[in-house]
This record gives structure tokens, sequence and C-alpha cells, in this order.
């Protein structure tokens, strides 16, 4: 069988594939080829990514929502909506340009670019945006503030080398002590 009659045989489809040009299964794998004829494309010669840790998701509550209450997550959150009471989050906090906190903060990093009334403790940075508005006491160990941010409060450098308390002073010890109540079954 001639080359040209592969290519154009009377059900030629244009394609040509490995095995119509008589190439051995084995040699086919460095020819741009899967196993069902198909080209290869740069996704399949990659190796399989792992699946991301409950700590790289992000909780968001949008700019439509309001809660009320002790919001804790060990991952990280970005809040776009109205919050009131407390926040305690494990990893990464934004706050949103449209945001509306009046709780207290505990956070590793944070970021504000809404309005917070009330206090704020991270244990590494607490960056305050050109549109962020903050009412109350900042405890941090590095703290940026941007042109146009408006702050009034004072702010406590945290040692992070110092012992950890074991309650913070910025949570309620009622909020410390107890579970928030179950949710409702649906």
């Amino acid at each position: 069988m001639h080359l040209e009659s592969v290519l154009r045989g009377p059900f030629s489809t244009g394609f040509v594939s490995p095995s119509s040009l008589g190439v051995p299964a084995q040699n086919r794998k460095g020819l741009g080829f899967n196993m069902f004829g198909k080209k290869d494309s740069p996704a399949d010669s990659r190796p399989p990514q792992p699946r991301p840790s409950k700590a790289d998701h992000v909780t968001l509550l949008a700019e439509d929502c309001t809660f009320k209450g002790v919001l804790t997550s060990a991952g990280s959150v970005r809040i776009d909506g109205k919050v009131e009471g407390t926040v305690c989050v494990n990893s990464d906090l934004i706050v949103g340009p449209s945001a509306l906190l009046r709780a207290d903060i505990e956070a590793n990093t944070a970021t504000i670019a809404g309005e917070v009334h009330g206090n704020v403790k991270t244990n590494d940075l607490l960056e305050l945006s050109s549109t962020a508005r903050l009412f109350g006491d900042v405890i941090s160990s590095q703290l940026r503030i941007d042109q146009g941010a408006r702050f009034v409060g004072s702010s406590t450098y945290l040692d992070p080398e110092a012992p950890a308390s074991p309650n913070s002073p910025l949570v309620p010890a009622e909020a410390a002590d107890s579970a928030p109540p179950p949710l409702p079954q649906v």
C-alpha cells in the first residue's frame, strides 16, 4: 500500500495516524499521538499535579451576605459582605473594599481594603490598603499602611518569638471557650 492511497483513500478523513503509516505501537510514544490517535497536548505530557489541601481553599463571604457570630476557618477567608462578631482565621484574611466588619479579628495575615470597627491581631503581616478604614487597636509583627488608608487606634508590636498566651486578648473569653451553636438540619 502506498502512502498516497492511505492519505487519499475513498474513506479518508485527511488525518494520518501512526498506525496507518505502519509505525509499531511501541514506537509511537514520542510522536505526539495518544492511544486514540489524537494529537498529544502539552497538558498530557505534564506529571499529575497534587490535589490542593483543605488549607488551600478560600471561604468567600459575598457582598450581599451578612454574618453574625463567631467565624472560624483553618483556611483563607475573603470577606466582601457584612460581619458582626468575631473572626478567627488560621491563614490569610482579605477584607474587600465593599466589606463592613464590626468584629474583632485574629488571623495569620490580613489585608484590609474595607471598613473594620474592632481590634485586629495578626501573627505576621497586617496590610491596610489605600481604601481601608480601621477603627480599633492593632497587634502585629508587621504593619503596612498605604497612603490614603485611615487608621484610628493604637499599634502594638507582636514579638513572633515571644510565647503565645492561651487566650487572645482580642477574642472575648465567652467566644473562645464556647463552640458555636449547631447549624439547623435541612
